[in-house]
């Protein structure tokens, strides 16, 4: 990581450096929907793939920085990203079909295998929270998204009445999807709170978890806004739809919370142990002139 950025976090603090990063964010996302198609679809894939990858490394960084179980949490996200990472990625596929054979089943199984390690995160995230009470807008904020996964389960089923594996397959990721996303919530306010007693920031994992419940909801609910069918959303992944702006948004803001909280996490490093040294000096200092 740069000097340069460690100086700007360092004089605004994460919160503001996140706070002026957004607006690039977003018009990297946007872009895509004005570009060319043949340019739209390589930028969408690249980006995606930096992003995750971006995203990948700092998870792994960050795993290094922490200790016992802070150290999991951070991880099992990169595992988490990783799987991300390699769903975005067509050799991945190819290698998975030319051994197993195609299945309806396969992109659920590995969904399947990237929420696991999320959960097996999670797990270890509550371990060090030892707060227990959510504020009542914190309750409002869950009860709101609670009723929002409803509407995402059964919407499909208001579409159609015919019982197809489709919609077998279609409910189940939208199951998942939801139940990921109602557990990351509560977990994430709790763990606010717990940083807010021991004087720690919280703002890079929050943004870096908001950026994942995003991936896991937002293809649902642009459903839902514009009317398009999910199987039609699904069609124009990677060629620069409105579809891959919301994931080029999430990926960015996963990559952009996990790069500031390591960079934030190294510059809180470097200044207890240019702390350490300075009260070395003057002890030896004290010791010497005695």
């Amino acid at each position: 990581m740069s000097s340069n950025t460690q100086m700007r976090i360092s004089r605004h603090g994460p919160k503001s450096f996140l706070t002026a990063m957004l607006p690039l964010i977003v018009a990297l996302s946007l872009i895509c929907v004005f570009l060319p198609r043949d340019i739209a679809d390589d930028y969408t894939l690249r980006l995606m793939q930096l992003s995750l990858f971006i995203g990948f490394i700092c998870a792994l960084r960050a795993a290094q920085t922490h200790l016992r179980e802070l150290r999991n949490v951070f991880l099992f996200i990169a595992l988490f990203i990783l799987f991300m990472l390699l769903s975005n990625t067509v050799t991945f596929w190819d290698a998975l079909i030319a051994v197993f054979g195609w299945s309806p089943y396969l992109s659920l199984i590995i969904a399947g295998i990237a929420y696991v390690m999320l959960i097996i995160s999670c797990i270890y995230v509550i371990k060090i929270i030892h707060i227990q009470k959510l504020l009542m807008y914190e309750w409002a904020i869950i009860g709101i998204m609670s009723i929002v996964s409803i509407v995402i389960l059964v919407y499909p089923l208001t579409t159609t009445k015919d019982l197809t594996l489709d919609l077998i397959i279609s409910v189940l990721f939208r199951f998942f999807d939801v139940m990921i996303t109602l557990m990351l919530l509560p977990v994430i306010l709790l763990y606010r709170h717990q940083s807010t007693i021991e004087s720690k920031e919280s703002i890079t994992f929050t943004i870096a978890i908001v950026g994942i419940i995003l991936s896991t909801i937002g293809d649902w609910i642009l459903e839902i806004v514009s009317g398009i069918s999910h199987q039609e959303l699904s069609q124009m992944f990677h060629t620069g739809s409105l579809l891959d702006s919301v994931y080029l948004f999430s990926y960015l803001l996963i990559a952009l919370g996990l790069y500031v909280h390591i960079s934030y996490g190294a510059l809180s490093l470097k200044h207890i142990d240019d702390g350490f040294k300075l009260n070395m000096e003057e002890y030896e200092f004290e010791d010497f002139s005695e």
